[in-house]
């Protein structure tokens, strides 16, 4: 009782030049944080999923026999030149060169 007290002597005596209760903000702030951690702690299942799918997974389109020309260049290390090529088993995956006559 002596806390319920003690919170509305707080809500009401502690405003803003526009007259709203500072613990009113306050407590807004804390809803939002509290719902904002629930639905990150929902969510944090799906981030595994949600970050492989754009993960280098490059497919040729099976309907256009004409497809872009597709030319990544990613040099990994400068000693060895690695550069990301086109698997030639046509399946549309990237892999690194073994070798600099690949290139």
């Amino acid at each position: 009782m002596l806390s319920n007290l003690y919170f509305r002597v707080l809500y009401s005596e502690y405003t803003t030049q526009w007259n709203i209760p500072y613990m009113s903000i306050l407590l807004g702030l804390v809803d939002v944080l509290a719902l904002s951690l629930i639905i990150h702690l929902i969510a944090i299942p799906f981030y595994d999923r949600e970050l492989k799918i754009g993960q280098f997974s490059r497919r040729r389109d099976s309907t256009n026999p004409v497809q872009p020309l597709q030319n990544s260049y990613s040099i990994e290390d400068k000693k060895h030149h690695e550069i990301n090529l086109p698997d030639r088993k046509g399946d549309g995956f990237w892999r690194e060169a073994e070798t600099r006559e690949e290139i």
